[in-house]
């Protein structure tokens, strides 16, 4: 189910949601984002996770990274950074 979702352009669009205005919006996206990141940690590719990739070509690590000190979502944006691209934190 999460692979169809993906290979119809979730990631795409939970990275574009990221820019919107409103914590709900935004704490779904991460959500989303989130569980996406976990399945593909289960199935890593020659211990990458495929997903990552795919969420910072479509601008999604640039705009988590931008959200880190954000007083509504930057403890979200932290924990993702930290936990699925370390060297970002």
């Amino acid at each position: 189910m999460l692979r169809y979702l993906v290979d119809h352009g979730s990631i795409a669009a939970l990275c574009q949601g990221l820019l919107c205005e409103g914590y709900i919006r935004r704490t779904s996206c991460f959500q989303g984002l989130r569980s996406i990141l976990r399945v593909g940690e289960a199935h890593k590719v020659d211990g990458v996770n495929v997903y990552t990739q795919m969420i910072t070509e479509n601008g999604g690590l640039a705009r988590i990274k931008s959200q880190r000190d954000d007083r509504d979502v930057g403890e979200i944006a932290r924990r993702l950074l930290s936990s699925y691209w370390p060297g970002e934190v």
